[in-house]
């Protein structure tokens, strides 16, 4: 009996810190597609216009936990304008986006 105690309290410690997203008090980890899906249905909002994100292809970068990332390069096809490069931060509340270049 105090075996399986054991294993089980092994077992939910171990099932905790596989959720860093929602354990973590810094920014949440995300997925690369999930950073892409946010992208495309907040569009993505510069100092003076919108530009309506029609299509966005991230990859994570920096430190991860699995397939979360907190750090994205994604690219991204607008109305707006020409194809571009972004830097996405991760926030709870939005999240942070640095132009990078041109594609």
């Amino acid at each position: 009996m105090k075996r399986m105690l054991i294993l089980c309290a092994v077992l939910v410690a171990g099932a905790l810190s596989a959720v860093p997203a929602f354990g973590h008090a810094g920014a949440p980890y995300r997925t690369a597609q999930q950073a892409a899906d946010s992208l495309v249905a907040n569009d993505i909002e510069w100092d003076s216009e919108i530009d309506t994100v029609t299509y966005a292809s991230c990859r994570g970068t920096g430190a991860h936990y699995g397939i979360r990332y907190r750090h994205f390069r994604c690219y991204v096809e607008t109305e707006e304008d020409d194809p571009y490069w972004v830097l996405v931060h991760t926030g709870w509340s939005e999240d942070s986006i640095a132009f990078l270049y041109y594609d």
